[in-house]
């Protein structure tokens, strides 16, 4: 068999699978397993079967052990109610995570980290614990805190966010799969304590801050490129803020920061060539380089990435030591079944994916794809040598080297093509240039920034290799940003979906399966890749004809986006808050394929609605900008306005009867003179496919009443309303009058503003509509389709069908 442990991952992988889609309990398949241990002694022809469904049930069987609860003791039965405020002992299982973020109001800095509990203080007492929790904190994280430390931190413990809007990372599942049910959040570091008799950090905790000090050299202390040096060599990524990040990730160059293959290879690498440098065989080379790797991933925080790399290394390595020959699948099986043994839930996460299927696309796409680059640059074979002209012999080895670099580069970025659709929502076909020139880079700074690290005993010769290391990482900034500036550089994409993901590497592995038949292998490459364009086709198809309108959680800030399919343009109805359009709107944007948006409505000048435009309108080429003629006194909107018109692009007024694609301005006047901003909000109303949107904004009472008086006949199955700064939304007499089926309550938990108070719900409860509140259901999306409109909730399982009658479903 070529590759045996190929085949048993596979049966394993399929166990753990089955385990998390299924969820059998784990006593049957303990039943389960006994019978076929007696069907494997008594049958020697039921073997190969009955180690097949072993491995399968195994892995069934072992992830079940991970998620079940499987003691009093474990945290999801001690804690019974949440929220509430506890306080909890333990220790850390990994050093905090600092995260620095960059706003208009200055410098904001959070931690967090993950605590391995042991006791948990509740209303009546200390109770022995067991299980992990996910800690959020506020400000910077003390020096302190390290991983193995044992604390105290009191905060309010809750279930993980959810996810709340369509194609956003749900935070729940992510933690889940890591065997972690709650967060803690608190206030401050005030919340934590810790013991100070036991303040020497673990080895790998100083090692690294020494290390940062030593590649800092002389350069002045904060210095960026330092700092993403620190993150790409040490896996310290303060540095790695929203802004420095985006250029590599347009130019899909993102994953040169990231301590896995990549890294683990290049030091593999260095270290062998100067081993072999010393005349040692390759046996006592892995004998040598396994431990050094092991250094390394603990040096870096025991990252889940370098783990599996220096796992995979090490499995190479050791078949070096045993002197046997290596098979590169082979080892990659070997090496993800160790790590799915240990933790299958491994399996569910973004790395793990990734990396495997990166290095599994090596193994299988660059020997063919080689081979067609040797056809295509070998050179004459009749030729001899001395023959061909000197600047072709001279060319021979830079050609070889950057031909070679562009066949591991276009094997990865197809192998992992998915995969990044997937949970990035983008494809960036720039990638296939931009890693030819940052990845050399990358490995000359990794190089430099070790030699200014194996140099320390030679402080000025150091210092040379760490500004040699700043240089380099200057050229990576640099060469990134322009690449990510290129014209279709990236382009934002849908989720692919399962059909999606099977017939395109259906494709792609019969396409470059040699040892296919020559028949067989094109047959199913085109039928494959036919299913494939189908697919893709129906899709494009289907999100030209659909007509959406999505009331985003903005968290705290107010964003709608109308999409018009082929029939109107797109129109983003306010921006929400700065954190909320980076965090929310922008990416929801952006997993909807929308490249760029044609139109920014800003209804009024609160800061919840207006902050984020700013962002938005740079990112996503927005072509006009409409607001009303009524003047604000916020500081933000007439901001946004005077640098709109000072760079030559004319605002749109739009007033009471202004036409915006298919809607319909009903307020303001442009001679309304509202003492309050909300008052003063642009009211729209659209029908689609027979069914009618109001749309209120934050108007407050002044606005409803002035309303109700412009427009007496005013009709909508659908009522979309925002929290006005005074009073409430909605009130009885405009309900009474728009006779809705449906009201969407566009509010948030954050700030108190924003909260939809117990008086406003029993208020809505008397009415015959249906209800959604974005603080409660998430998202709330209007499908409107022939004869209808679907409307659903991210969350709760809410949702209606409204056609201009009663609506079919019932409360949620």
């Amino acid at each position: 068999m070529k590759w045996p442990l190929a085949k048993a991952l596979g049966w394993l992988v399929a166990g753990i699978v089955a385990g998390d889609v299924l969820g059998v309990h784990w006593a049957a398949l303990v039943v389960l397993l006994a019978g076929l241990i007696g069907a494997f002694l008594w049958k020697k022809q039921s073997r190969a079967i009955a180690v097949a469904t072993l491995l399968c049930l195994g892995g069934w069987g072992n992830l079940l052990t991970r998620t079940e609860v499987m003691s009093p003791l474990d945290l999801r039965v001690v804690l019974v109610e949440v929220p509430e405020i506890v306080t909890l002992e333990g220790t850390l299982a990994e050093a905090p995570r600092e995260r620095r973020v960059e706003t208009k109001r200055g410098l904001r800095v959070s931690f967090s980290s993950v605590l391995e509990m042991e006791r948990i203080q509740l209303k009546d007492g200390w109770h022995e614990v067991s299980g992990r929790v996910y800690v959020r904190t506020s400000g910077a994280p003390p020096p302190e805190l390290y991983r193995t430390r044992r604390v105290q931190v009191t905060g309010n413990i809750d279930t993980p966010d959810p996810a709340i809007n369509p194609e956003g990372l749900d935070f729940q599942a992510y933690l889940a799969h890591q065997g972690i049910y709650f967060q803690l959040q608190t206030l401050g570091v005030k919340d934590w304590q810790w013991s100070e008799a036991d303040s020497n950090p673990p080895w790998p905790d100083r090692f690294r801050n020494w290390a940062m000090g030593q590649m800092q050299g002389s350069l002045p202390p904060g210095d960026g490129n330092v700092m993403l040096l620190h993150a790409m060599c040490l896996g310290w990524k303060v540095g790695l803020m929203d802004d420095v990040k985006k250029p590599f990730i347009h130019s899909g160059t993102m994953h040169i920061f990231a301590i896995s293959g990549l890294h683990v290879a290049l030091i593999a690498v260095m270290l062998v060539e100067l081993l072999r440098g010393a005349a040692l065989p390759r046996r006592h080379c892995a004998m040598v380089l396994i431990p050094l790797l092991w250094f390394y991933t603990a040096a870096t925080g025991w990252q889940a990435s370098a783990m599996r790399a220096a796992i995979m290394m090490t499995v190479i390595g050791t078949g070096w030591i045993l002197e046997r020959p290596s098979n590169l699948l082979n080892s990659l099986a070997a090496a993800a079944l160790i790590i799915l043994v240990v933790d299958p839930q491994q399996l569910f996460l973004p790395g793990f994916q990734l990396s495997f299927m990166v290095v599994l696309s090596l193994g299988l796409l660059t020997p063919p794809i080689e081979v067609w680059r040797q056809k295509v640059f070998q050179p004459d074979p009749l030729l001899p040598q001395e023959l061909r002209p000197r600047w072709q012999r001279w060319l021979d080895r830079p050609v070889r080297l950057v031909t070679m670099s562009a066949v591991t580069s276009l094997a990865a970025w197809v192998g992992s093509l998915p995969l990044i659709a997937y949970y990035f929502h983008l494809i960036a076909p720039v990638s296939l240039v931009a890693n030819l020139v940052l990845v050399p880079l990358s490995s000359l700074a990794l190089m430099a920034s070790f030699g200014s690290l194996l140099l320390a005993w030679c402080p000025p010769v150091a210092d040379l290799y760490s500004h040699a290391a700043w240089l380099l990482m200057e050229g990576m900034v640099r060469s990134s940003g322009w690449f990510a500036d290129w014209p279709g550089a990236w382009w934002p994409l849908m989720k692919p979906g399962p059909g999606v993901f099977i017939s395109y590497y259906a494709a792609v592995l019969s396409l470059f399966a040699a040892e296919w038949k020559s028949v067989w292998r094109w047959w199913v490459a085109g039928m494959a890749g036919l299913v494939l364009i189908i697919q893709l086709s129906m899709g494009w198809q289907e999100r030209r004809e659909t007509t959406r309108l999505t009331v985003l959680d903005a968290g705290g800030g107010d964003a709608l986006v109308f999409e018009g399919g082929k029939r109107f343009p797109n129109l983003v109805i306010d921006a929400g808050t700065e954190a909320g359009s980076e965090a929310v709107l922008k990416p929801y944007l952006q997993s909807r394929g929308i490249v760029s948006v044609r139109e920014l409505l800003i209804t009024h000048g609160d800061v919840r609605h207006v902050e984020g435009a700013a962002t938005l309108i740079a990112d996503y080429r927005v072509k006009q900008l409409l607001a009303s003629p009524v003047k604000s006194r916020s500081p933000g909107y007439r901001q946004l306005l005077e640098e709109w018109e000072t760079n030559g692009w004319p605002r749109v007024v739009i007033t009471n009867g202004s036409k915006v694609g298919p809607w319909t301005v009903l307020h303001p006047e442009a001679t309304d003179k509202f003492s309050t901003g909300d008052d003063n909000a642009v009211v729209l109303r659209g029908e689609f496919n027979g069914v009618s949107v109001l749309l209120l904004s934050d108007l407050g009472h002044a606005g409803q009443k002035a309303l109700r008086g412009r427009h007496p006949g005013l009709r909508a199955d659908i009522l979309v309303a925002g929290m006005p700064t005074k009073g409430e939304p909605v009130e009885d007499e405009l309900l009474a009058m728009v006779q809705p089926q449906v009201v969407i309550v566009s509010c948030a938990e954050q700030p108190a503003l924003e909260q939809a108070r117990k008086g406003l719900r029993e208020r809505l409860e008397l009415g015959d509509w249906q209800t959604f509140y974005v603080s409660d259901h998430g998202a709330v999306t209007l499908d409107f389709q022939p004869g209808g409109c679907v409307v659903r909730a991210m969350r709760g399982g809410g949702q209606a069908w409204v056609t201009g009658s009663k609506p079919k479903s019932g409360k949620p």
